[in-house]
């Protein structure tokens, strides 16, 4: 058995409440009952993204044109070269990695490669090591190592 002990001005105000909430709850059940679900819009393609060169040429003018694919031609070079660049540092990296495993062994090389991960995390957040996967193979292991808010750093296979 419960024992109340609310005077009746508290009472009155704790039934006025509840009369105010069922209410409320009327309304919105009401509101939802009247609203039917939104119709679902069917797709149709976008027909404006399907235009061809000379169509877009037209669009935005011959010289507008001109210099778009002058621009694009630029990064293109851009990207290329440093591509090329990419790969002429893992021939020279490769070069010096056998010339120190030849003269100082193995071990010398994994300390290399051990404090180029660490600056290169200190400087940039984040490694990314290229190494052949155990067992051989042209297939390659990315590992990811990025920094995290203690200062340790947390490795990734990819």
């Amino acid at each position: 058995r419960l024992e109340a002990s609310l005077d009746t001005s508290e009472l009155d105000k704790l039934a006025g409440e509840l009369a105010a909430e069922h209410a409320l709850g009327d309304d919105l059940e009401e509101l939802s009952s009247r609203r039917s679900a939104p119709a679902t819009p069917t797709r149709r393609p976008n027909r404006s993204a399907e235009t061809t060169p000379d169509q877009w040429r037209t669009a935005v003018g011959p010289d507008e044109a001109a210099r778009y694919d002058d621009e694009w031609r630029q990064l293109e070079d851009e990207h290329n070269d440093l591509l090329a660049l990419l790969a002429q540092q893992e021939l020279e990296k490769n070069a010096m990695a056998e010339v120190l495993r030849a003269r100082v062994g193995p071990a010398a090389v994994s300390d290399v490669k051990r404090d180029a991960e660490r600056d290169c995390v200190d400087r940039y957040g984040m490694y990314v090591d290229y190494s052949e996967r155990p067992g051989g193979g042209d297939d390659e292991l990315i590992t990811l190592t990025h920094a995290v808010a203690g200062g340790d750093a947390d490795s990734y296979d990819a």
